[in-house]
């Protein structure tokens, strides 16, 4: 699992890695139908997504900067490998 360092960013990150945490947390909010896409901001534009990752999967009341910058830390490991995505949608009870 990943780590926040000091400046509140994402430690042991490759240099090429920076989220915008502000930025994806508008992306996912313009988009409550529904969003596939990667830390660097780049939406999945082809193919199949799914999640092998059942144990991984979050609902959140909120979605911004904060809660974000968490879900990132928490899955770094899996989200800076190459091909890997982050998604949700807004359910009916709207919860992310």
């Amino acid at each position: 699992m990943g780590r926040l360092d000091e400046a509140g960013t994402v430690g042991n990150l490759p240099k090429n890695i920076r989220p915008d945490f502000t930025g994806l947390a508008k992306f996912v909010n313009e988009n409550p139908q529904g969003f596939t896409i990667n830390i660097n901001g780049v939406p999945a534009t082809k193919g199949f997504v799914v999640s092998p990752y059942k144990g991984r999967e979050t609902i959140l009341e909120i979605v911004d900067e904060n809660s974000i910058r968490d879900f990132i830390s928490k899955n770094i490991d899996l989200l800076q490998q190459e091909g890997n995505f982050f998604g949700g949608w807004k359910n009916s009870k709207g919860k992310f």
